[in-house]
């Protein structure tokens, strides 16, 4: 029994261990069970036989032994305890230590499985221990030891330990088991396994592969009669990931498989060994990208782990550890953080706190917090693990290493890049020193700090980085492979992300070389080369080249990874990006909603990559303003990432910003405000409150005030941004730059240019120094700064701006790329806006040119180029071209956008315009008409395209005259421009003035004027005085003004606007032309003929030579002409004017508008003139009919002409029917106007004319009293009336014979008129012809005929011999000569008068009537009656026809001819014209004046007063200046409806400022505006720069000949001297100096003002002469002032005589400069550039200042060009390094007046740790020029020979300060420093006057002698050994930090509360840390300020002495000890 049953306990044994080692565990189990129970029963058959016990025992031990491991197998911890406890009581009761090694072994095993790997070690060692006393060294027990020591090892992280172990099993040359023979045994093949993970660790990924394949393949070979294993499977599961982590997956998947079907075969389904296959199968999953999947293979994993292990077991907390990691990569940050907390709670609950498991746990959930933006949660877990790690693993292990990693991501997060570099750093270090430095895994290292600074954008230190990690990695793998080709390909995107895209391409296309080169799966490699290609040349607008790109790599990822990858999803959005670029939007929605799919089939709805999908979508559809869409769109991701990430997190942030955006495109500020005020809060919470973060958030809420323009809360939110950008990351970055920009733009809006400017240029310097000057960011920044010059007016800086930007593009991109073409644009606009438009077109057409050409469809910027070019022909009024441009621009914005497109809406409106110009009103409306709609579709609610819309449509409706619906719509338009920008806008001010408009022409003067004043107001404060818009509105002004008879107001601001668009548009442009004609208009009106015909003749060559004459401008002026024609009584002339004005308007207008209604009544006036009455009145009802329809009946237009009807009337003899016109004319007045203005006096004055011509005197003085007292009460515009109303009321004193009353009011009269018009016109020469008229009645007759006499001269000087005015004088003459009884003279002045008026009236004229019936009388006096009958019935013919028949007139001509026919004999004839006659006397004049007498003659009448009589033949003789009052025109020629060019109006001019307004002071200085002193030149507006010394000129002063200098490298300057002031023969030397020292010194100080230099200074010698100057000879100088008007400028002054100017003189004598209080005048040269003219009395230095309030001056000190400076030098010294002995030496050349403080605060601290004091600089200049500099050692020797010789370049107009830096070394450390070296300057150019100079740098008491430097302390001796060996206070710092504690707090508040204690708080644990850390951060932050001397005060101020004492007695013992 016994032999048989050893032998079936040896059967079933060895067949259990087979079935053992290939893992059939169950199986084994069950037959080893059944082996013991044999051995059991065996034994208790050998109680009694202790000879055979000893081998049982060792079968029972063995048996125990075998069952422990299989349940330690099984993970049956508690049955393999029980085993292996009585298998090791078994062994030790033999006494046999080899079993007892094999229990400790599997004891080992046990404690391996439950992660107690220190445990396993301790029994693997100590079985070890046992094995090496039994067996040899070599042995494969001994060897199995080592396998399980290393296995422990490596579990526990301690991969030297593990390899050193795992060498001892494995040759790691040969890879060959360390046995004799070589013999592979299945216990030990695992060694393969360990090792392959081992090196899997350190990231040898082929040498791990090659292990586990040497593993499958022993495997294989030791079973060779079954291959079927779990470890076969376990091999083929570790090779399967080896493939997954290089991205074979497909060979990673085959090898899973089978490991899967091998282990499911063996073991079953429910089965750890499974579970661990399916962990794996997951962690494939998840190198895919397949997310889910692997959610699925975990969840199964943890499904089969739990049935099969339950929860408490360290795989289970593995799987949930791995199954967190995945929801946390699929963005389910809060499932991931339970799972894994419930895998920390096994791990802590299994294993206890202090072990790697744990670590890695707080790892993971480190991350969570991290991915949710807690980065202190994050840090703190992070910190947790590294602690753990460092204690188990040292300070240099791989893990430690990923943990230091870790840290640098938080404290990156953190806004600490500062801690974070050193973590990062730290990482690469331990690498290093565990791996080597080429190493791969180094290598990578370099990679991972790449990408650190590439996250941080420190892109060229990013690519240092990747390029010593390539050099690594070529060393440690060689040149051809993916890893070193696909770091060319990063190295490409670094210079991508500096913008150096020629650095990148070749790059890439290196890569792609290297890897097509390659063999096996580079394809996914290429895909992203090509992607990475594809962005560099996207960014270049190569679009055709990036979509083939990006089209190659689609191609790839979608063969590779199909359709619903991720990468095929993001290529997906890139290809829709450049149709989005393309303007195809179609086709981009459509990719980019297939890239959304996707995103959801791969994530699910709930995932974050998602919601940036929705995000994509919602921009594209916020791109095209379908704001709905894109709201829906934003509001999709915001709930995905409430859901997924809750409210409070950063992706919540961001959307909020995104649905922001739309509220802002819709106008919704509110509501844009609250989300991101929301996002704000958000990420303070999350990023604490100085987070970067934050500082976008405050940028994100500037903009949307600026959209407001609440620019002061916009700027106030963009400068807390800065500031903690500048705290976070300093001045020298990209964001900072930025940020500046920002700041810089809101500056620009709110007009402060200057300020703009200065950031704008410090933006720039930023790029520069980061980026280099040759990158696309620096052309942006460049075209900023030329866009300040630009809205400056300083055309030429801004065109050499843009130039450069132009230049610098073209150098990067090429002539032909679409950048440049913006550019072009950029250029063109600026010449657009200075109205240089044919440099605009020429940009313009470049611009096209290279648009067209560079892509293969048109796209949206080349229909916006045809655009930019229609605008420039619409300035130019040149339409049609206009029009042609943009009906190119609509075809292609249709095929882009659709026919609903906002582009197309756009260019609707620009064509409408246009039309609109053409007067095509009503198709202009249908466009108008649908751009509105297309706006209301797109924009909803209120937005400036609607308020545009709505403008263009009530403008048109306004030029068609339909005014109530126009302004129905102007209305809407204005509340849109309000609700939108608030009360005050440009867009409301336009608005404002074109209802004052139509206010106007419906005579709602108060109205209008309120509304123009509204506008004006608006326009001024948004666009500076200088404006165009401003122009306008002073051209209504105007107009009203002249609607109400106030011509000087209205010339005021027809001047303002003339001097407007003359400074801006140049003299040859319509605007000015039309202005001129304003001005000419008002001339007119003051009776300025010839002024005026001059000024229309100018406005009309210029209208001929841009609109042409048939445009409605021109007519108008032909109106306005013929006005002065008709005035001068050319009236042929003036109706030839006329009719050509209603022809043009006729063909352009559609006959019933105000220009053809006014040019009716035009026409109407000159038939009256001519006497066609009938005619005459027939045009005015035209007239009159046209406007009724336009206006209504009771219009104040409509009443002007009937007016003129009632003035026909008059004429006519119709007075009745006159007066009528008069009184409801005045009706209507009094209703529409106030009683007291000009309209009204002027009708009571034409009722007072018509009671004068009906004789009726009393009345007509009534009427004519309430005229002149209304005129009297008004202003000086009424005097020109009140003028007419004088001298018509002499005439009616006159005909009523008060001859005194008559004279008085003649003198009246012509006082007023010489005061107005000064010297001769027309209305002084009718007073005197009316006064010549008085003497005539009174019989003085030689004094009328000198008062006539002086009327004809000032008549024939002012129109030549042959206008009607001086008929006039001569027919008056002519009635003097008769009744003088002088017949031939007056027979011959009255032919002259009646030749005169033939020509110029025709027969048919009352003036010509007169003039035969007065020569009639003469040949009747001289007793020709057959002469004097032919003329009487000639002027009876044309009074009939003319008049009525009851005029005196024709009374007259009847009784003229009466009395030829008495004295002719003829009886009959005689009584019949008697009768006639006395009949139409007695009609007119009645009983008052006229007895009826009775006798043969028939009806007679007789005069009762003689007086009255003379008087009436005078009035129906006599020519009198008789004025009425005329009856203004309406003038829609001057009411401008704002002219629009372009889809947006600019807000940009002139920034204004206070200013010290001029004091009055006639004893200080006179200010002649006549001209008293000759001026011969004029000067230019800026100095050219003295190239040889300054420029002179000398000349001999000779008697009798006047001096004239001037210098001529400076155009201006002159000097004037007539030979009477000076002796002869003296030299006079003129020379001009800049205002640089020494010259400018001593300029006097004011208390509240400064005074600014604007002229250079000016040296006339010999200096100190006097002048002998006379009263009518005087010594002028004429100084330039070209920085006058940059000044005048910049305090938003109109010219520059508004400064308050002090004029300085100086002699060499005295060498003060003193104020002069001389006479001066300004002019203005030909160029438009101010100078001043002086009239000096003594020869000496002279300087024209402007007085400014001290506190503005910013800005000015640098106008003038600088010379030369006087110059300081500050001197620094570094701390001396007490190693090396080394200092750094840093000298600063400065302007002597620079504020030092301002320089010393750009230089860091540890450079100015000791001031040096400078020798020999006493009054020291240096000018502009290159020096050579030298250092000459002393105590310092200068380390770089190459900074011995430095060239130092000065332009004292560029910079103020220049340094020189010296690294140095010290001669004697031990002697104190006295002279330390000296600097030596000198002069590279011969011609300057600079001898060269040596300064000593030495050490003084006396060195820090600047009260402004306080920055530093002065170097004495005594500091020196300080210097030499600063004191580390360090330790003392501890020592204070240690007993300060818990009270650091209080500490740090007291020393120095600006350094923060927050973070210090959150990080530190421990109170002694915290203080400790906050005193080394202050210390770091004071530099050498930091003391203990001030921690010791602080802690004094505490009353913690306690802690001072215990700090002495430790600093003393410690003296004592040292």
């Amino acid at each position: 029994m016994e032999k048989a049953a050893i032998e079936e306990h040896q059967s079933l044994c060895e067949t259990a261990y087979q079935r053992y080692i290939r893992g059939y565990y169950a199986q084994a189990f069950s037959i080893y069970d059944q082996a013991l129970q044999i051995a059991l029963t065996w034994k208790d058959a050998l109680k009694c036989d202790d000879n055979n016990t000893t081998a049982v025992n060792e079968a029972l031990c063995d048996d125990y032994l075998s069952l422990a491991k299989i349940c330690a197998k099984q993970l049956r911890f508690d049955k393999a305890y029980e085993y292996c406890d009585q298998s090791q009581q078994i062994a030790r009761e033999l006494n046999n230590n080899l079993k007892v090694a094999y229990c400790l072994d599997c004891y080992g095993d046990v404690k391996k499985e439950k992660a107690r790997y220190d445990d396993a070690l301790l029994d693997y060692e100590a079985a070890l221990k046992l094995k090496l006393e039994e067996k040899d060294k070599n042995s494969k027990d001994v060897i199995l030891s080592y396998r399980n020591i290393g296995s422990a090892q490596l579990m526990a992280g301690k991969l030297d330990d593990a390899f050193t172990a795992l060498y001892k099993v494995i040759d790691p040359v040969k890879h060959l088991f360390r046995l004799p023979n070589n013999v592979a045994d299945v216990e030990l093949l695992e060694a393969y396994n360990d090792l392959g993970l081992a090196y899997c660790l350190r990231r040898d990924f082929e040498t791990s592969l090659k292990m586990h394949q040497t593993c499958l393949k022993l495997s294989l070979d030791v079973l060779k009669d079954e291959t079927d294993s779990l470890l076969v499977a376990s091999c083929y599961g570790h090779i399967a990931m080896m493939h997954g982590l290089e991205d074979d997956f497909a060979d990673a998947m085959i090898n899973h498989d089978k490991a899967l079907e091998m282990a499911v075969k063996i073991a079953g389904e429910i089965s750890i060994e499974v579970t661990k296959i399916y962990v794996w199968k997951a962690k494939i999953r998840q190198s895919e990208s397949r997310i889910i999947d692997a959610i699925a293979d975990m969840k199964k994993a943890l499904q089969i782990g739990l049935e099969v292990i339950g929860r408490n077991h360290i795989l289970v907390s593995d799987i949930y550890d791995l199954l967190g990691t995945l929801y946390m990569s699929q963005g389910d940050l809060e499932i991931s953080y339970n799972v894994l907390k419930q895998a920390l709670a096994i791990r802590q609950e299994l294993l206890g706190d202090h072990n790697l498991s744990v670590a890695t746990s707080y790892v993971s959930i480190g991350n969570i917090h991290f991915l949710k933006n807690n980065f202190l949660d994050a840090l703190n877990y992070y910190r947790k693990s590294l602690d753990i790690q460092q204690d188990i693993l040292g300070e240099s292990s791989l893990d430690i290493a990923s943990s230091f990693h870790n840290l640098g991501n938080v404290y990156v997060s953190l806004g600490d890049p500062d801690d974070a570099l050193p973590a990062y750093q730290h990482a690469l270090k331990i690498l290093i020193n565990i791996l080597g430095e080429d190493h791969i895994d180094v290598a990578v290292a370099y990679d991972d700090i790449g990408r650190f600074f590439d996250r941080q954008e420190r892109y060229e230190e990013a690519r240092q980085m990747y390029q010593k990690s390539l050099e690594k990695h070529i060393i440690a793998i060689g040149e051809n492979n993916i890893i070193v080709a696909c770091m060319y390909t990063k190295i490409g995107e670094m210079y991508y992300q500096l913008n150096q895209d020629n650095l990148a391409i070749p790059m890439y296309h290196k890569s792609l070389i290297e890897l097509k080169k390659l063999r096996g799966d580079v394809m996914g490699a290429i895909a992203k080369t090509y992607k990475h290609l594809a962005d560099s040349v996207f960014r270049q607008k190569q679009y055709p080249d990036a979509l083939r790109y990006y089209k190659n790599s689609l191609a790839v990822r979608i063969n590779q990874l199909g359709e619903n990858h991720l990468d095929v999803i993001e290529l997906y959005d890139k290809v829709g990006a450049i149709y989005n670029k393309q303007n195809k939007y179609n086709d981009a929605l459509l990719l980019y909603r297939r890239s959304l799919a996707s995103k959801i089939t791969a994530h699910g709805n709930k995932n974050l990559e998602v919601a940036e999908a929705h995000d994509t979508v919602g921009n594209l559809y916020n791109l095209q303003n379908r704001f709905d869409h894109a709201r829906a769109a934003f509001e999709n991701a915001l709930l995905i990432r409430r859901t997924v990430s809750g409210d409070n997190s950063l992706e919540v942030a961001t959307s909020y910003d995104n649905i922001a955006t739309v509220h802002l495109r819709m106008n919704m500020y509110d509501e844009a405000l609250q989300l991101l005020e929301k996002s704000l809060a958000i990420r303070k919470k999350l990023s604490g409150e100085d987070s970067l973060d934050v500082a976008n958030s405050y940028s994100h809420i500037a903009a949307a005030y600026k959209c407001q323009t609440k620019f002061d809360k916009a700027l106030s939110n963009l400068e807390k941004g800065l500031g903690i950008k500048l705290k976070k990351i300093g001045e020298n970055s990209v964001e900072v730059a930025e940020s500046y920009n920002n700041i810089a733009t809101i500056y620009q809006y709110q007009k402060l240019f200057d300020m703009s400017l200065v950031l704008f240029k410090r933006s720039l310097a930023i790029l520069i120094n980061l980026l280099g000057e040759n990158s696309m960011e620096v052309t942006s920044a460049i075209a900023n700064i030329a866009k300040i010059y630009q809205s400056q007016g300083k055309l030429e800086n801004a065109v050499s701006m843009f130039e450069k930007s132009l230049s610098l593009r073209m150098h990067l991109m090429g002539a032909d790329d679409l950048n440049v073409a913006d550019a072009y644009s950029n250029l063109g606009f600026c010449y657009f806006k200075h109205h240089r438009y044919n440099q605009a077109l020429i940009n313009y057409e470049y611009m096209l040119s290279i648009r067209i050409n560079a892509v293969e469809v048109p796209i949206i910027d080349t229909a916006n180029a045809h655009n930019s070019i229609g605008y420039v022909y619409q300035a130019q009024c040149k339409y049609n071209d206009a029009l042609e441009q943009f009906m190119k621009a609509l075809p292609i914005q249709r095929n882009i956008v659709g026919v609903n497109g906002l582009d197309v809406g756009i260019s609707y409106r620009n064509i409408g315009r246009i039309h609109d110009k053409q007067h095509n009103y009503k198709y202009a409306a249908a466009l108008f008409q649908k751009s509105l709609t297309i706006s209301i579709e797109i924009y909803k609610n209120h937005h400036l395209g609607i308020c545009e819309g709505y403008y263009d449509v009530s403008r048109n409706l306004a030029q068609q005259n339909n005014f109530v619906e126009a302004i129905d719509k102007y209305q809407k338009s204005l509340t849109v421009a309000i609700l939108i920008c608030g009360e005050n806008n440009v867009y409301a001010a336009l608005t404002y003035n074109d209802i004052g408009c139509i206010y106007q022409l419906q005579c709602r003067y108060g109205d209008s004027l309120a509304m123009y004043e509204k506008g004006l107001t608006m326009r001024r404060d948004a666009l500076g005085e200088n404006s165009l818009a401003v122009a306008v509105s002073y051209g209504n002004l105007g107009c009203l003004a002249e609607s109400q008879s106030k011509y000087k107001e209205a010339l005021q601001y027809f001047r303002k606007a003339w001097k407007i668009w003359l400074s801006v548009l140049g003299v040859n442009n319509v605007k000015l032309a039309l202005a001129t004609a304003n001005i000419g208009s008002i001339c007119t009106l003051q009776g300025k003929y010839v002024d005026a015909l001059v000024l229309f003749e100018k406005s009309a060559i210029v209208l001929k030579n841009t609109v042409g004459d048939n445009d409605i401008y021109y007519a108008n002026l032909c109106n306005k002409i013929g006005n002065i024609y008709h005035r001068q009584g050319n009236y042929n002339d003036a109706l030839l004017m006329h009719e050509k004005a209603l022809d043009i308007q006729k063909k352009i207008l559609d006959g019933k508008n105000f220009h053809v209604a006014n040019s009716y009544r035009n026409i109407g006036i000159i038939y009256t003139s001519r006497g066609k009455y009938n005619l005459a009145i027939l045009t005015y009802e035209q007239s009159i009919e046209i406007l009724v329809k336009i206006l209504t009946e009771k219009n104040l237009s409509v009443t002007y002409v009937r007016n003129n009807i009632g003035n026909v009337f008059l004429l006519q003899g119709k007075l009745n029917d006159a007066l009528i016109i008069f009184q409801q004319s005045l009706s209507l007045q009094q209703q529409i106007l106030s009683e007291k203005c000009i309209v009204t006096a002027k009708s009571y004055g034409s009722l007072g004319f018509t009671y004068y011509k009906k004789h009726k005197y009393d009345e007509a003085l009534t009427n004519y009293q309430k005229c002149i007292s209304i005129l009297e009460e008004l202003d000086e515009d009424a005097y020109l009336d009140l003028a007419v109303s004088y001298s018509n009321v002499g005439l009616i004193h006159k005909a009523m014979g008060k001859y005194a009353l008559a004279f008085e009011m003649f003198e009246k009269c012509l006082n007023i008129e010489l005061e107005i018009n000064g010297g001769d016109n027309f209305g002084i020469a009718d007073t005197y012809n009316n006064i010549g008229l008085v003497y005539q009645s009174q019989g003085l007759y030689e004094k009328a005929i000198t008062a006539h006499e002086k009327a004809l001269s000032i008549r024939k000087k002012l129109d030549g011999d042959k206008c009607v005015q001086v008929a006039d004088s001569y027919q008056n003459l002519g009635l003097i000569y008769e009744l003088q009884k002088n017949y031939n003279d007056a027979l011959s002045v009255a032919k002259l008068a009646l030749e005169i008026y033939l020509p110029i009236q025709g027969d048919r004229s009352s003036d010509v009537a007169k003039s035969f019936r007065n020569i009639g009388l003469i040949y009747l006096s001289m007793e020709d009656k057959q002469s004097a009958l032919e003329m009487l019935e000639k002027s009876l013919s044309i009074e009939l026809k003319l008049m009525d028949e009851d005029s005196l007139e024709i009374a007259q001509c009847y009784d003229g001819i009466a009395r030829i026919y008495q004295l002719e004999d003829k009886m009959d004839k005689f009584r019949a014209n008697v009768h006639r006659a006395a009949k139409i006397q007695w009609k007119i004049l009645g009983p008052d004046k006229l007895t009826k007498i009775k006798s043969q003659g028939g009806f007679q009448v007789n005069f009762k007063s003689p007086v009255f009589y003379n008087n009436l033949l005078g009035e129906l003789q006599q020519s009198a200046g008789i004025r009425v009052h005329s009856w203004i025109d309406f003038r829609t020629d001057v009411i401008c409806l704002n002219n629009v060019v372009g889809y947006t109006r600019q807000i940009l001019e002139n920034f204004k400022s206070d200013y010290v307004k001029p004091k009055k002071d006639d004893d200080k200085m006179k200010h002649h505006s006549d001209d008293k002193i000759k001026m011969e030149r004029s000067l230019y507006s800026g100095l050219i720069a003295a190239e040889e010394g300054y420029p002179h000129i000398s000349q001999m002063h000779e008697a009798d000949q006047d001096t004239f200098m001037m210098v001529p490298q400076l155009p201006g300057l002159q000097l004037t001297v007539p030979w009477q002031c000076l002796d002869r023969n003296t030299n006079v030397v003129l020379t001009a100096f800049y205002t640089d020292p020494p010259y400018i010194h001593g300029v006097p100080d004011r208390p509240e003002s400064t005074l600014i230099p604007i002229s250079p200074i000016v040296r006339i010698e010999p200096n100190g002469k006097e002048l002998n100057n006379e009263a009518d000879k005087n010594v002028t100088l004429q100084m330039p002032l070209p920085v006058a008007d940059e000044i005048r400028q910049s305090f938003g002054l109109e010219t520059a005589k508004y400064l308050d100017l002090c004029i300085l003189s100086r002699t060499k004598t005295d060498n003060v400069w003193l104020e002069e209080h001389v006479d001066y005048q300004y002019r203005v040269d030909e160029n438009g550039s101010p100078c001043l003219a002086i009239a000096i009395s003594q020869f000496a230095d002279y300087l024209v200042t402007a007085n400014v309030i001290s506190s503005k001056r910013l800005f000015l000190a640098n106008k003038f060009p600088s010379y030369q400076k006087e110059i300081s030098v500050l001197s620094y010294l570094s701390e001396i390094h007490r190693g090396s002995n080394r200092v750094h030496l840093k000298i600063i050349v400065l302007d002597l007046f620079e504020d030092e403080a301002k320089i010393l605060d750009k230089i860091p601290v540890k450079f100015q740790h000791a001031k040096v004091a400078i020798e020999g600089l006493d009054n020291t200049f240096l000018e502009n020029g290159t020096y050579n500099v030298e250092f000459k050692q002393g105590e310092l020797q200068c380390v770089h020979d190459e900074a011995v010789h430095q060239s130092l370049e000065i332009d004292w107009n560029k910079r103020f300060c220049y340094v020189l830096n010296y690294q140095c070394l010290l001669k004697d450390a031990n002697k104190p420093l006295e002279k330390l070296a000296s600097i030596t300057v000198a002069s590279v150019d011969a011609q300057q006057q600079f001898q060269p100079k040596c300064y000593n740098l030495v050490m003084s008491s006396q060195a820090c002698n600047s009260p402004r430097n306080t920055n530093c302390e002065v170097m004495t001796t005594e500091m020196f050994h300080q210097l030499i060996a600063p004191t580390d206070i360090k330790p003392s710092l501890a020592i204070i930090a240690d007993k300060i504690a818990s009270d650091w707090k209080t500490l740090a508040t007291t020393l120095d509360p600006d350094v923060a204690t927050d973070d210090v708080d959150l990080i530190k644990q421990k109170s002694g840390e915290k203080a400790l850390a906050w005193l080394l951060k202050w210390h770091r932050a004071r530099g050498c300020k930091a003391t203990i001397d001030n921690v010791l005060e602080a802690l004094g101020k505490m009353d913690r002495y306690d802690i001072i004492d215990e700090f002495n007695d430790s600093v003393e013992s410690s003296g004592r000890d040292s």
